[in-house]
């Protein structure tokens, strides 16, 4: 018998503010972690996969 997803997770996705927090928490560590280690490349494709996500979350 298939176990059931715990709907916790995904209550985010129905709260705006907390997605942009999510999202902002994200793209901080990208930065932090891009800069830190001085790879701009990752942090601009990490900036564009968390951009195409929130398109999708809010559409």
């Amino acid at each position: 018998m298939g176990r059931m997803l715990n709907a916790a997770p995904f209550r985010i996705l129905q709260q705006p503010a907390a997605v942009e927090t999510f999202v902002h928490r994200i793209a901080k560590g990208a930065v932090e972690v891009a800069v830190g280690q001085e790879r701009l490349h990752d942090l601009i494709v990490v900036m564009s996969l968390a951009y195409r996500y929130c398109a999708v979350l809010v559409t």
